[in-house]
């Protein structure tokens, strides 16, 4: 498997998912990914309205894959009108 960038990450999360991406590194060694529909306060990594919350980069792809899958899973089935996230 070949070793993706968090930019790459940031740039997957807004092209393909419609999510925002906050990165915050408290200085434990463990970057968080808080991962945002968009709209106000979106990108600021104290906004309450996130989606989710990967510990290290690694579980962000995971989240990133996965949500991916039941988006389009979901848009396919007629759940989500819009093809954005909460709509």
């Amino acid at each position: 498997m070949r070793r993706r960038s968090r930019i790459q990450m940031i740039q997957y999360a807004e092209r393909e998912c419609s999510l925002v991406v906050a990165m915050w590194s408290p200085g434990d060694g463990v970057t968080r990914y808080r991962f945002q529909a968009p709209g106000p306060g979106a990108g600021s990594y104290d906004a309450d309205h996130g989606v989710y919350t990967a510990l290290g980069l690694s579980e962000a792809w995971a989240f990133l894959r996965g949500f991916r899958a039941g988006f389009w899973a979901g848009l396919r089935a007629g759940r989500c009108a819009t093809g954005k996230v909460g709509g």
